[in-house]
């Protein structure tokens, strides 16, 4: 019986020559974010603050003898003077950001590559659908991709789901190439950490949920 947050083959599925049973560990906690030193970003922070307050004062001071102006017209000169670097420096990260969203999202229809098919794994979380799940491991076979894999997530189903989908483990013909079809067999815990397992198992380069 797995533990918590384990996802593992079953090691009591008869023996097969169609595949090979292993017990492995996957995390279903969110993952956590790198750690980050904020008092290096707090210095950094203070130190180009301060670098910016004496540029922005010695604009000031150069440009102050072209001008007349009393104490109140110093500091409206000055607020202006920062709430106008404050708005480029905003609109320069919004639209760099935007610029960068735009390749990134765009590259693959953008850039032409013949024969480019990247790899992808269809998940298929599962619960006690042993009824319907051959026939829809089949229709995912009948994709006209040439290299996927179909990734099968049981979620501690009480019905014969386990043994339909240990039928189905293998390599299978698909309509342009050989679709492997690989189990997961975890203890109950939803469809999102199904997901999440099938998503840290994978190593494909596009991941894609289908409901079995």
């Amino acid at each position: 019986m797995s533990g918590p947050g384990e996802v593992s083959l079953n090691k009591k599925a008869p023996p097969s020559d169609k595949y090979d049973a292993h017990q492995i560990m996957l995390d279903n906690r969110e993952i956590a974010p790198p750690p980050r030193d904020e008092q290096a970003e707090k210095k950094r922070m203070m130190i180009w603050s301060g670098i910016l307050s004496i540029v922005m004062f010695a604009i000031i001071m150069i440009t102050l003898p072209f001008t007349v102006l009393s104490f109140g017209g110093l500091v409206v000169y000055a607020s202006t003077v920062a709430l106008i670097l404050f708005l480029f420096n905003l609109l320069f990260r919004y639209f760099a950001i935007l610029l960068l969203a735009y390749f990134y999202i765009t590259k693959y229809t953008v850039l032409e590559r013949e024969g480019y098919f990247p790899f992808i794994s269809i998940v298929m979380p599962v619960f006690n659908e042993g009824p319907i799940l051959k026939e829809n491991l089949k229709s995912l076979l009948n994709l006209d991709y040439p290299n996927y894999e179909i990734l099968v997530i049981n979620d501690g189903s009480k019905d014969e789901t386990l043994d339909v989908a240990l039928e189905m483990v293998g390599y299978h013909k698909g309509i342009s190439s050989m679709v492997k079809i690989s189990i997961l067999n975890k203890p109950n815990g939803g469809k999102s950490k199904a997901l999440n397992a099938g998503c840290q198992y994978s190593e494909a380069d596009i991941v894609l949920n289908v409901d079995g």
